[in-house]
């Protein structure tokens, strides 16, 4: 498995760079790249100024810091074309890219470490390209230990938005739906029931049963902020094909 970051990239490739004997591939590889990221073509195309990516290894780890881009098509295209760089030279379809935010230069190991944070995530998560603020609210759980983190998360959904995925899946109802909805709506009632085809009676029996069902109130702003961060692990870690 690879899992690369960007701004800078952080790429977990241990297959190809963590043993001595790999020495002489791991030049190839930088040579590889930055023959792709000097043309003139590569530069102009994404950047506003003659700029380029930086690339190295340091501690068995490929490293980016990419400057900024001209627009997020830019970026999206810039990402695309890096694993696919990656793919070819790595003969894998496997590599994924896991974002830090944008930082001055000054503290770019900011966005280092948070991608990296992503990346420790990146069996759970789905997709290719996984940005670290769309992790919501479960960056508040990412610390060294990884497993204990992920086990306390987990827990929060189990204690939460479980019930309800369950009870779904076994009536082919459509609580969770409704839960997302109605808290995207910022808890309004008319305009949750119009945005869903309800009538406001139907809506008010739903979010009875989803009380019913998580033993937590919908008007009690603890039990609410439990259940917002719980429909955000459940997200997050793809929690919905258990």
């Amino acid at each position: 498995q690879i899992a690369a970051l960007l701004r800078p990239v952080f790429l977990h490739a241990h297959n190809l760079i963590s043993n001595q004997q790999y020495y002489n591939k791991q030049n190839r590889l930088l040579s590889f790249m930055y023959e792709h990221f000097a043309t003139k073509s590569f530069r102009t195309h994404f950047f506003d100024y003659a700029a380029s990516i930086f690339c190295c290894i340091y501690a068995d780890n490929l490293i980016f810091a990419v400057p900024e881009v001209r627009s997020n098509e830019n970026l999206a295209e810039l990402l695309l074309e890096l694993r696919h760089l990656m793919e070819d030279y790595c003969d894998t379809e496997n590599v994924k890219l896991s974002l830090g935010r944008l930082y001055p230069l000054t503290e770019i190991y900011k966005s280092h470490r948070e991608a990296k944070k992503t990346a420790r995530l990146s069996p759970w998560l789905r997709g290719d390209t996984l940005y670290f603020d769309d992790l919501g609210l479960i960056k508040l759980f990412l610390g060294e230990d990884l497993e204990k983190d992920l086990s306390e998360a987990i827990q929060i959904y189990e204690e939460t938005i479980r019930s309800l995925v369950i009870y779904d899946k076994e009536n082919e109802s459509l609580l969770l739906p409704t839960l997302e909805q109605y808290f995207a709506n910022d808890l309004a009632i008319a305009k949750t029931a119009d945005d869903l085809f309800l009538h406001r009676n139907t809506l008010r029996y739903r979010l009875s049963k989803i009380e019913k069902l998580t033993e937590l109130s919908l008007t009690a702003v603890e039990d609410i902020v439990k259940l917002s961060l719980g429909l955000q692990i459940y997200h997050a870690l793809d929690l919905g094909n258990e």
